[in-house]
């Protein structure tokens, strides 16, 4: 099938938004994020302590206390072993909100300002609170979070409002 030159030239055009298109997004998201204090959590970002009650926006966490372990967990079928030691931190998450809110990821802050994510394992620990895990208004999420990282160093919790959310604050743990 022959096109005419007119619906080519269109197609052509059109083909040339769709190159740019990305190109202007990504442009106009480092702007943003360049604006807007780049990461998240640099807007502001206060510290509280482990027991206290922390909100931030819609979402309030309390960290009831936090431990090292070298296990994972209590079955031999799930237990995996850490490349450096487990910190388990033991939470609850709520929703102070009028709609249901995610969990968003957690991460922990050493004194040197380097962040760790959480463990890819933290998911199979008894009582493992999931990032992205729907929480209606009024309800509670009481569980634990796990990192694998290094023991010698003091850490913070870094809690936000949910994953798109510009602010967050620092629990600092002590762990046993």
């Amino acid at each position: 099938m022959v096109l005419p030159s007119c619906l080519k030239k269109r197609i052509a055009g059109r083909a040339g938004y769709l190159l740019v298109l990305p190109v202007l997004l990504t442009v106009g998201t480092v702007g943003f994020l360049a604006a807007n204090g780049g990461e998240r959590g640099e807007t502001g970002g206060q510290t509280f302590q482990q027991g206290e009650t922390v909100r931030v926006e819609d979402l309030s966490y309390t960290v009831a206390s936090s431990r090292w372990s070298s296990r994972l967990t209590e079955d031999d079928i799930f237990d995996e072993e850490p490349d450096a030691m487990f910190l388990f931190v033991e939470m609850t998450v709520k929703n102070d909100g009028k709609k249901p809110a995610e969990i968003p990821e957690f991460a922990l802050v050493d004194e040197s300002g380097y962040e760790y994510a959480e463990s890819e394992y933290s998911a199979l620990a008894e009582g493992a609170i999931l990032s992205f895990e729907k929480l209606n208004p009024g309800v509670t999420r009481q569980g634990c979070t796990v990192f694998d990282v290094p023991t010698g160093h003091q850490y913070k919790l870094q809690v936000s409002g949910g994953d798109w959310s510009r602010e967050a604050a620092f629990i600092e743990l002590s762990p046993k």
